[in-house]
């Protein structure tokens, strides 16, 4: 079962500082218990990571994390 909630503010900050997108979203998911990475895929779809900053990263993080809870409550 995903639970975005157990993904914490620190958890966040530390991805949002990652130079690898892959890496810190894997660690994020790992957390959750996200086993499909498609709704990640559709959120950071034309993203760019290696350009944003940690608060802009840190922003589309919340809003993956708010996206995949949609998904699990539908």
């Amino acid at each position: 079962m995903i639970d975005a909630d157990k993904v914490t503010e620190a958890d966040v900050t530390e991805a949002a500082k990652n130079p690898d997108i892959d890496a810190a979203i894997f660690k994020l998911q790992e957390i959750a218990g996200i086993t499909d990475g498609g709704v990640a895929g559709d959120c950071f779809s034309g993203f760019d990571w290696t350009e944003a900053s940690p608060q802009e990263r840190a922003a589309q993080i919340a809003y993956w994390l708010n996206v995949e809870t949609l998904y699990t409550e539908a």
